[in-house]
């Protein structure tokens, strides 16, 4: 008896060690995979896959939109994908973030555990997938946690990625009105300086005031132009203006930019 116990013992062990290093693997792996993905799609894939590799089970990843709303995904399922859900319970978990075992009659009929993901502040996502032992949980929670953190860290990537664009174009926006402040200025100097000349001077010549004139109406012409790039870069950062893009000569674009510095 002594001896039995004993062996029952270290085989007791040694599963408990295999096990062990049978989930540190997966971790691994899991860890691994994620840290390559660079977006969502990729990760609720790579989610769903190691989920079915690891539990054995068929599970969902369901994102939430800019309202907060759970989503399913767009893209084709992967192997190991689960779509017969309930998204009205789903969103109900996911909006109390708390866990639970839902028996859901799906078109399978299958019993399913909706899990939410944990970010640091406030749940990210949600997975759906059928039940698993519950010796099991605990490592499976580990695995979520994994997840939920990949999740959350591009996120947080997208924001930065985010500001950086906004405060570059922010940047880009000053440049351009600087510019347009001096294009402005240009033109009205040179339209108030004829005008005034006009005005001022009587003993001016028919060719001399015909030369002021057309100052004036190029140069009204110029503005014209000017205000109508403005009004459509204001209607393209709207998003109510579609690029048409059309290949054009760089001779052209560069000559005209030359021949209209010629005339300031």
């Amino acid at each position: 008896n002594l001896t039995s116990n004993l062996l029952d013992k270290i085989r007791l062990q040694a599963e408990i060690a295999l096990q062990r290093e049978n989930q540190a693997t997966a971790l691994y792996r899991l860890n691994r995979d994620l840290s390559e993905t660079l977006d969502e799609k990729s990760l609720s894939r790579t989610a769903v896959e190691h989920l079915f590799e690891q539990f054995h089970v068929a599970s969902i990843l369901l994102l939430p939109d800019a309202a907060n709303r759970l989503v399913l995904p767009e893209e084709k399922p992967v192997k190991g994908s689960f779509l017969g859900i309930d998204l009205l319970q789903a969103q109900r978990i996911f909006d109390e973030c708390v866990l639970i075992d839902h028996i859901s009659k799906t078109s399978n009929s299958h019993s399913l555990l909706y899990l939410p993901l944990h970010g640091s502040q406030r749940a990210v996502g949600l997975v759906a997938l059928q039940p698993i032992d519950k010796g099991l949980r605990q490592f499976l929670h580990t695995f979520l946690h994994q997840i939920a953190l990949t999740l959350e860290r591009l996120r947080l990537a997208t924001q930065a990625s985010e500001a950086k664009i906004q405060a570059e174009a922010e940047v880009s926006r000053n440049s351009l009105l600087s510019a347009i402040s001096h294009d402005l200025r240009t033109p009205l100097t040179r339209i108030v300086g004829a005008a005034s000349t006009l005005i001022d001077n009587g003993q001016l010549t028919v060719e001399e005031r015909q030369d002021f004139n057309k100052v004036i109406q190029d140069e009204a012409q110029r503005m014209s132009e000017l205000m109508n790039k403005i009004l459509d870069m204001a209607r393209l950062s709207a998003g109510t203006l579609v690029l048409h893009r059309e290949w054009h000569n760089i001779e052209e674009i560069v000559g005209g930019a030359l021949t209209r510095m010629d005339k300031m």
